[in-house]
């Protein structure tokens, strides 16, 4: 069937049903399609332009809110076809209808609800339903109602809730985290959980507005304190920010207090007509890190009196306040220290020791000669707040190991301040501090001779500082600069002082060597001195060495002889040591030597043997030395060759008996037997050579003076040798 067709039996259908015809099947049809235009909005396109293109109300079909009954939408129907004029039809539903009131639904937000409380239509406020914009200008009744601040170019729904559940308003849903527009509150602000009405009257300019209340919430004696506050002070928000940040709720000072660079005292600046501070941010910065207490006036002013008293300050420093207060008085007023402000300027950076110089000046210019800076600072060792400290407690604070040397020590030596002064250099001299208590030995250096103190020698030279035990380690300490000295030789092992007076000229009369060597009484005037030939810091056996100090010639002949001699040993081999009168004799060494005769000069061994000569030269030994006392005879024997030129030829042994001729000239040749009877020596000489002439012959042969006169000698005819 063709659609031209159709269309004509619908025509039919719809024209039959109009007139009354029952026609089931062609009824039937009619109303379907008459459904079906009317939902998809073509019946009603034929006389309205998309009436519903726009708006809150364009998903919804016409049907929604227009009722049509039965003839109305056959009559639709057949204008679409062209068929008649639609009569009045679609008369509009009520819009509870839909927006019925319940608790759940827009109808019950408090803007809906006072607008019905006033018998208001929808219409009053919604002119058109198929307007884009549903909501009419509130302008239209509240021509005349302000609106404050930054809410003055805002919408009425803004604040005024026509949506949403619960009644609550835009205002009292900031407690939930909701921020309105241009309103910088919140839940972290100071009332920012509150409705802002209880300050606010949303329809009044603030800035021609009284003041708030504050009263209103806030009771008490906030009246009478504010009263009696300076002027700049009585009003509540030039201290308070309502909507300051909750951590911080009391706006800070220095927006109207400036501290000046110099001088003391403030200066109040207002603030400017925008409510911001005359002060420059920079120089808000620079006052609130220049005060103490971060800035925080608050912290010593009591609020709405502004009021700053000490007993301020002891509600945070009652530590402070309770040895301050134990302080002794001194000359019956109280301490210096007993008033915070006395060393703390409450506006002012935490005070240095410097403050200490207001009233201990002299103390002051006393630590400004010591070369460390710990003790140039007061509070190095003071504590502002207690009593003047114990001076061992405050100075093992810093010199701990030299703290606990001292325990040991007197009571004296425990307290620092016996050696130490309090304030200045703290290191006075050795001699100085010592002689405090100390006033005999160190009078005892005063008076000894100039020059028999080294200048090492002073009070810390040999007691260790802290410790002052010299006794108990006296080697140890004078090893530390005469290492060269102490030690272990054999005479003089043991403490120093045994020889050394301790203090003083270190070799004073009590260190004499008779103090332990009484029996030594030397017999020589030379010797009277112990350090003439004894070192004291080397052992005895090496006073010895010392003997060529002055006997140089001696102990270089001794060491002329042989090492087995004894006469190459040490002097002590021969001398008594401290008895040098006493001296061993040759006999101790020489027993054979000894029981031999000597005779005339002979008879004393150092007659013949000096002691201190020089080694006799080999071979002649002993004999060399005759001419010492024989000289004519030595000289003589000297022009003599052979066995006659030796002494020892002859004599075996100084003194009797004395040797014979015979002893060699056992014969006697030729004429010597004619004369042996007169003896060897009536012709000849003993010692030296003998000239044999006439004239040695004559003397006794006289009556031969004229026997051959001419002849040089005798033996010239009367030989005695062959």
């Amino acid at each position: 069937m063709s659609a031209r067709v159709r269309q004509l039996a619908l025509v039919v259908a719809l024209l039959v049903t109009a007139l009354g015809v029952t026609a089931v099947f062609g009824v039937g049809a009619a109303r379907e399609e008459s459904a079906r235009r009317i939902a998809d909005g073509r019946a009603c396109a034929t006389c309205h332009d998309a009436p519903h293109a726009a708006g809150s109300h364009a998903p919804l079909t016409c049907d929604r809110c227009h009722d049509l009954d039965h003839d109305d939408a056959l009559g639709l129907v057949l204008a679409s076809e062209g068929i008649g004029e639609p009569g009045p039809h679609g008369e509009v539903a009520a819009c509870s209808a839909c927006h019925a009131d319940g608790p759940d639904t827009a109808l019950a937000a408090e803007g809906h609800r006072q607008h019905a409380d006033a018998a208001l239509t929808c219409e009053g406020c919604h002119a058109d339903a198929h307007d884009e914009t549903t909501t009419a200008t509130c302008d239209s009744c509240h021509a005349t109602v302000p609106r404050h601040g930054p809410t003055a170019d805002t919408a009425c729904t803004s604040c005024h809730a026509f949506a949403g559940t619960g009644g609550t308003t835009a205002h009292e849903t900031i407690a939930d985290g909701t921020t309105l527009p241009g309103h910088d509150v919140g839940p972290d602000r100071v009332h920012g959980a509150m409705d802002c009405r209880r300050c606010h009257d949303p329809h009044v300019d603030q800035a021609s507005a009284p003041a708030v209340d504050c009263e209103s919430c806030h009771r008490g004696h906030i009246a009478e304190q504010a009263d009696a506050a300076t002027l700049g002070h009585r009003d509540c928000i030039g201290c308070h920010e309502p909507h300051a940040p909750r951590a911080h709720p009391v706006g800070e000072c220095i927006r109207c207090h400036a501290y000046p660079e110099e001088g003391h005292g403030w200066e109040a600046v207002p603030l400017l007509a925008s409510g911001e501070s005359g002060i420059a941010p920079e120089a808000q910065a620079a006052t609130r890190a220049r005060i103490i207490h971060e800035g925080r006036c608050e912290t010593c002013h009591e609020a709405h009196t502004w009021v700053a008293t000490a007993a301020r300050c002891v509600s945070c420093h009652a530590e402070n306040a309770a040895t301050i207060a134990a302080l002794p008085e001194a000359a019956g007023a109280p301490s210096a220290h007993g008033t915070c402000t006395s060393c703390h300027e409450p506006h002012e950076p935490r005070p240095t020791a410097a403050v200490c110089t207001q009233c201990h000046q002299d103390v002051h210019d006393a630590a400004g000669t010591t070369p460390l800076a710990a003790h140039r600072d007061c509070l190095s060792c003071h504590d502002a707040h207690t009593a003047r400290p114990d001076a061992a407690v405050a100075c093992a604070s810093c010199h701990h190991t030299e703290h606990a040397q001292t325990l040991a020590l007197t009571t004296q030596h425990r307290d620092c301040t016996s050696c130490h002064e309090h304030h200045g250099a703290p290191r006075p001299g050795a001699t100085t501090a010592c002689a405090r208590c100390h006033a005999e030995p160190t009078q005892r250096f005063a008076s000894a001779p100039a020059g028999t103190v080294p200048e090492a020698h002073r009070c810390t030279s040999c007691h260790e500082p802290h410790a002052f035990l010299a006794d108990a380690g006296a080697l140890t300490r004078c090893a530390s600069c005469h290492a060269d000295l102490v030690g272990g030789h054999a005479s003089h092992v043991g403490v120093c002082t045994s020889c050394h007076v301790a203090h003083g000229a270190p070799l004073g009369a009590a260190a004499t060597c008779t103090a332990c060597h009484a029996d030594v009484h030397p017999a020589i005037a030379e010797h009277s001195d112990c350090t003439s030939c004894h070192q004291p810091h080397q052992a005895s056996s090496a006073a010895l060495r010392q003997c060529v100090t002055c006997h140089a010639t001696e102990v270089g002949a001794s060491a002329t002889w042989p090492s087995t001699s004894p006469h190459a040993s040490d002097c002590a081999a021969c001398h008594t040591r401290h008895a040098e009168r006493t001296r061993a004799t040759c006999e101790s060494c020489h027993a054979e030597q000894a029981t031999r005769t000597h005779t005339g000069g002979h008879d004393t061994c150092t007659g013949c043997h000096a002691p201190h000569r020089p080694a006799p030269p080999d071979p002649s030994g002993w004999w060399a030395r005759c001419a010492d006392c024989h000289t004519a005879e030595a000289t003589a024997a000297s022009h003599v060759t052979g066995t006659h030129a030796q002494c020892a030829s002859c004599h075996q042994s100084p003194g009797p008996p004395l040797p014979t001729c015979q002893s060699c000239h056992t014969q006697l040749p030729l004429e010597h037997a004619t004369h042996a009877s007169e003896g060897c020596a009536h012709c000849h000489a003993s010692h030296g050579p003998t000239t044999f002439t006439r004239a040695t012959c004559l003397p006794c042969h006289q009556d031969r003076a004229t026997h051959f006169p001419d002849a040089p000698t005798c033996q010239s005819c009367h030989p005695f040798a062959r």
